[in-house]
């Protein structure tokens, strides 16, 4: 059975970044390790419409490795690789959209071949990132090593 995707807002200085996932503990460590807690996450109720805030904005936070540990129920070290997985397809969701044309943006990326995506994204990102920003091409880059080690220890046990 699929679990329902959620989609999140990256709160970035001037840029829009949406990426996916089912489970706000999964989009509270990609923020942590995308953005080192400075960057806030957001999702919006279906239900309800009203915004969700996930604590990953803890660069201000004094008590921040508390406020992670209580959240995530353990350690941000011990999260990780007990979660890489996960972790690994959400950040593969990372891109340049608002949470308004996020359905939009997937109906396009989706209507593609899959050979035909990769390159979609590339172009996506280049004209959409902002001068300075690489937060999407990072994202994609730590997923890919999380899955290229996944598929490495795979094949090992094979």
């Amino acid at each position: 059975m699929n679990k329902k995707l959620f989609t999140y807002l990256l709160l970035v200085p001037n840029e829009s970044i949406t990426f996916k996932t089912d489970d706000d503990k999964v989009a509270m460590a990609c923020a942590l390790i995308l953005g080192g807690g400075q960057t806030g996450v957001i999702r919006m109720d279906e239900a309800s419409g009203i915004e969700i805030k996930i604590p990953s904005l803890t660069i201000f936070d004094t008590n921040a490795s508390e406020t992670i540990e209580v959240y995530l129920e353990m350690t941000l070290a011990k999260y990780l690789p007990a979660h890489e997985k996960e972790m690994g397809k959400c950040l593969e969701t990372f891109a340049y959209t608002t949470l308004d044309n996020r359905k939009a943006f997937d109906e396009k990326l989706f209507a593609k071949k899959e050979s035909e995506r990769n390159k979609f994204l590339a172009n996506h990102a280049e004209k959409n990132q902002g001068q300075y920003s690489r937060w999407v091409t990072l994202a994609w880059s730590y997923a890919r090593a999380i899955n290229n080690k996944n598929f490495m220890e795979s094949v090992s046990k094979n």
